[in-house]
């Protein structure tokens, strides 16, 4: 066995160590759960190898089809040989022990549909300890079987915080590209045809499904915008990478921004929409952090700070001189 295969059967039976001792609620205690939040931090393989095999116990509580009296007396038995085993051999033992139920639960695929309406912001927690945020009106379908975890992001815009796992690449599919997680917080959007990615942390490579395009390595900061005949990168300040991520916080942030584009944003995220007819107003520029859902707010700047007039159209609001 190489050096690089023990390290990681060490750390298997180190997390398997710590998930059986937490089980036994009646001895965890503060100075306990203190420990073992050290112990994941420490590492992402750590923490990788805790959120596997606590989902492995976890899903074998829900298979009823495996709740039989013999293997919760396997399980009993096996409890019972943990000061010859150790701690950790023995639950390695009983989760081989539930056999291959789970096994073919876990590898089997699974498929699942997100999604987002108009203004609702969405966050998708996943087993590995991954986790997806949805913007407004954006839906996405989650694949997760043995071979990997992939992503196809339909519309809309989403971000994601992924823990890497080499075994299991986590795969976004966006219209002609994909972006391969290297281990990364990153953000995509998708919508009339282009895709745009923020690098925030990490590496992660973007390919062209059709391999019109050679791949490309980003780092943090590279901004990506992209057609199905074309892409370019760019670099963004930290700040402004900050800005275009703030809709997670419910804001929109606008430097110098003309109002047309200011527009199209709230529409966006508010089903009533804004409309503007007079070409000279919508080149006016504004600097302003706004709440997301708040058109009242952008009325008041416009009439307060543009002199310019809101009216209403059925549900809808028009602005002009």
């Amino acid at each position: 066995m190489s050096g690089e295969s023990q390290n990681a059967e060490a750390v298997r039976a180190q997390a398997a160590a710590w998930l059986l001792r937490r089980r036994d609620y009646d001895v965890w205690n503060a100075e306990d759960q203190g420990a073992l939040d050290a112990w994941l931090e420490d590492s992402l393989a750590n923490r990788i190898a805790y959120l596997r095999l606590e989902a492995v116990w976890r899903d074998a509580d829900r298979l009823t089809v495996l709740r039989t009296d013999s293997n919760r007396r396997a399980i009993a038995t096996l409890r019972g040989f943990v000061p010859a085993l150790g701690r950790a051999t023995a639950l390695l033992v009983i989760v081989a022990a539930l056999g291959a139920g789970i096994f073919v639960y876990l590898t089997r695929s699974s498929d699942r549909a997100y999604a987002t309406s108009i203004g609702e912001r969405k966050i998708v927690s996943l087993a590995d300890g991954s986790r997806i945020e949805l913007n407004t009106d954006t839906s996405l379908r989650v694949s997760i079987d043995a071979a990997g975890r992939h992503v196809a992001l339909e519309n809309g815009e989403a971000f994601f915080q992924i823990l890497h796992d080499a075994a299991h690449p986590f795969v976004v599919e966006a219209g002609a590209y994909r972006v391969v997680d290297l281990g990364t917080k990153f953000s995509v959007r998708r919508d009339e045809g282009r895709l745009n990615l923020d690098l925030v942390e990490g590496r992660a490579r973007l390919e062209s499904s059709d391999g019109k395009h050679q791949p490309v390595l980003l780092t943090p900061g590279d901004t990506v915008s992209a057609t199905p005949n074309s892409f370019s990168i760019r670099r963004k300040l930290p700040n402004l990478m900050a800005d275009s991520l703030a809709w997670r916080r419910g804001v929109l942030v606008f430097h110098r921004t003309p109002l047309s584009e200011v527009v199209a944003q709230y529409n966006r995220y508010n089903v009533q929409k804004i409309g503007i007819i007079d070409p000279s107003v919508a080149q006016r520029t504004i600097t302003a952090t706004l709440p997301t859902n708040d058109i009242a707010a952008f009325a008041r700047i416009a009439t307060d700070f543009f002199d310019l007039h809101v009216t209403r159209r059925g549900n809808d609001i028009v602005i002009s001189r």
